[in-house]
């Protein structure tokens, strides 16, 4: 059961060096990419041309028409923002700073976080400890209150639509963000904890169902899992049960089907049911995964793998369950593994007929993206020698892109690559893509920008 889960930590403000961030693919959306130098960092154009000179301590990739830049040195530095022509339009003076979102962004100042608007005007008065983006209009922010952490949930006025003891749970789908509350106190709901109970109330702060439940999960399409009494069910958006809390676990699937199991009494395995609780199969599987297109990954074989294949909402297998590992379908092709007799693994493509289009004969692959997934060459010793220090380095393999019939058309010679993302991919030298050297290419294989250019 995917319950709700704790967010590890707030969002902080702080951005870290661009050679040390997680890639994002806003690096490859906008129309300019940031690059660096020396140190310095810059941007080019889509077609390799610098457009802003290496003069930044930091940058980040754009959001909402504007990118962040920093000047200054580490702990020192002053964060403001570019727009798509490069111009500065946020002058440096926060001590950091985030990316817009629904024209607003987080920013530092005095040790305190507030937020901006796109012309740099302070909207909401900074007086957070930490802040996430905004969301469908709402923002869940921290307060320090008589020494203690309060979590407070702001419109974009900055006024209090429902404050929150500990700290937030994640976004969840539909619009519904989820937080736990320790007193009384979407599609704008948000599920709420008064005591040992959940409910949601609405973007208001309104109770919309009033807190009765063990455990909730987010609404999908109109329903939501929540549990009684250790049982778990399905309600609609007023709280009516549409399914009875009657399973042991229950996991909202999508496109109006879920899975179900009664625990120990079926073998811990699971059915199929629709959001009326018809029982559509028997309990027969050990694990089903979202419906795509009316279709799932589906397994009979152990909890954790083997005999993966995918089904219908029948829960009939229309691609039969012969594989090892299985990804989910992207762009009409879904990866596929198979194990032999020795253990070794290889991995190809099935078309949505079950035709095997690409032979299994990569130790990894990703989703297809533009007509080009990525795969990898695996590396037989996993060691490869420095030629220049003699140091022995972890090389799993190296990572290039195939086309739908399986040509390579981009050679495999990467430590990681990110998917295409309108016609530019980031390509690392490492596996280790927090490390690495990066690179942008376009779908020839070109670079736009090379790492020995940095």
């Amino acid at each position: 059961m995917r319950h709700i889960r704790m967010l590890l930590a707030f969002m902080t403000l702080l951005v870290l060096p661009a050679s040390a961030m997680q890639f994002s693919d806003d690096w490859i959306k906008g129309p300019l990419l940031p690059v660096v130098r020396d140190g310095k960092w810059g941007y080019i154009d889509r077609t390799g041309k610098i457009v802003v000179d290496f003069q930044y301590y930091k940058a980040t990739g754009f959001s909402e028409g504007l990118a962040g830049v920093a000047v200054g040195k580490w702990r020192r530095e002053k964060w403001g923002f570019i727009d798509t022509t490069g111009k500065v339009v946020i002058e440096p003076q926060f001590s950091s700073a985030d990316a817009f979102s629904e024209g607003l962004a987080p920013v530092e100042i005095g040790k305190k976080v507030g937020y901006i608007d796109k012309t740099g005007k302070i909207a909401i008065k900074p007086q957070f400890i930490h802040a996430y983006h905004f969301k469908n209009g709402l923002a869940v922010v921290e307060l320090e209150v008589n020494g203690k952490s309060q979590v407070v949930i702001i419109n974009r006025q900055g006024n209090h639509i429902y404050e929150a003891g500990i700290e937030p749970y994640e976004t969840l789908n539909d619009g519904l963000v989820a937080i736990i509350l320790t007193r009384n106190s979407s599609d704008e709901l948000m599920a709420i904890r008064v005591g040992n109970k959940y409910g949601f109330i609405d973007k208001h702060g309104k109770t919309v169902i009033p807190p009765r439940f063990d455990n909730v999960e987010s609404f999908q399409e109109g329903v939501a899992a929540v549990a009684v009494n250790g049982k778990w069910g399905l309600i609609n958006r007023v709280g009516k049960f549409v399914v009875k809390p009657v399973y042991h676990d229950l996991d909202y699937l999508s496109e109006g089907m879920a899975s179900v199991t009664k625990g120990e009494e079926w073998g811990f395995r699971r059915a199929l049911v629709d959001k009326t609780g018809k029982l559509i199969t028997s309990p027969k599987f050990s694990n089903i995964w979202r419906f795509q297109n009316g279709i799932a990954g589906a397994s009979t074989g152990s909890i954790y793998a083997d005999n993966w294949g995918f089904i219908n909402k029948k829960g009939k297998f229309v691609i039969k369950s012969n594989y090892n590992r299985i990804d989910e379908f992207s762009e009409g092709l879904a990866g596929v593994t198979l194990i032999d007799n020795k253990g070794d693994s290889a991995t190809g493509f099935i078309d949505k007929t079950g035709k095997m289009v690409i032979k299994p004969q990569f130790s990894d692959v990703k989703q297809f993206h533009e007509g080009l997934a990525a795969v990898c060459i695996s590396n037989p010793s996993y060691i490869t020698i420095d030629p220049e220090t003699g140091e022995e380095n972890i090389d799993f393999g190296k990572y290039g892109f195939i086309d739908k019939t399986g040509k390579m058309v981009i050679p495999a010679k990467f430590g990681n690559v990110s998917d295409f993302v309108n016609g530019i991919a980031i390509v690392w030298t490492s596996s280790q893509m927090l490390g690495g050297k990066f690179s942008y290419i376009d779908k020839a294989g070109n670079y736009i920008w090379k790492a020995d250019e940095q």
